[in-house]
């Protein structure tokens, strides 16, 4: 998984670096969860609320107008589930890498300055899922789609922060017969390194 994800970096940094009205940096943040479950698999998971997660990356952010633009984390995170299974004594541990090209609009006419507001889809890839070394990725689908809508602020030239509420839309669970999805809080501070190197 590690070595996906430098491979995903790498790429990601090398095609961004020399276009012009792209910035890149790194996101570094946490999210809190709350993953509803129907409690009908057979792992019988149960609802899970305020999970607390780290939630860092790369970010580009890509400038269409003075107000308009493509801003895109790349990111590692992950979640727990609970479950009343007796046979399964620990949280599952699900980890994934995601990907959410968000439209950015700024309210300022300088579009790296003051207040914006973010929102769009969500790909999230799952990547690992285990409880006491027993796997569980078959019972996951792959990918899992959601939204995200939030408001952020640029500190300066070299940081921004960002509030991003997310929430699930496909079925977490491989089996369409079962539903589990999910509700976040992303809270987040940008570091723009391209800003630092030009």
């Amino acid at each position: 998984m590690k070595n996906s994800f430098l491979l995903l970096i790498t790429l990601f940094i090398t095609s961004t670096f020399y276009a012009q009205d792209i910035n890149f940096g790194v996101v570094l943040g946490g999210k809190i969860s709350t993953t509803y479950a129907d409690g009908s698999s057979d792992l019988n998971l149960v609802d899970n609320s305020g999970v607390i997660s780290s939630y860092g990356g790369f970010y580009f952010d890509y400038e269409i107008t003075e107000r308009l633009g493509i801003k895109s984390d790349l990111v590692l995170t992950h979640n727990k589930l609970k479950t009343s299974n007796e046979l399964i004594t620990d949280d599952i541990k699900l980890n994934y890498i995601v990907l959410n090209p968000n439209i950015k609009y700024s309210f300022n006419k300088d579009y790296l300055e003051g207040m914006y507001l973010i929102g769009g889809p969500n790909f999230s890839f799952l990547t690992s899922a285990k409880s006491d070394n027993l796997d569980f990725k078959s019972n996951f689908k792959k990918i899992n789609f959601g939204a995200q809508l939030g408001i952020g602020a640029h500190i300066n030239n070299y940081f921004s922060i960002e509030g991003k509420f997310d929430a699930g839309v496909s079925n977490m669970l491989e089996d369409d017969s079962d539903k589990m999805n999910f509700l976040a809080f992303i809270l987040t501070l940008n570091l723009n390194i391209s800003a630092l190197i030009k």
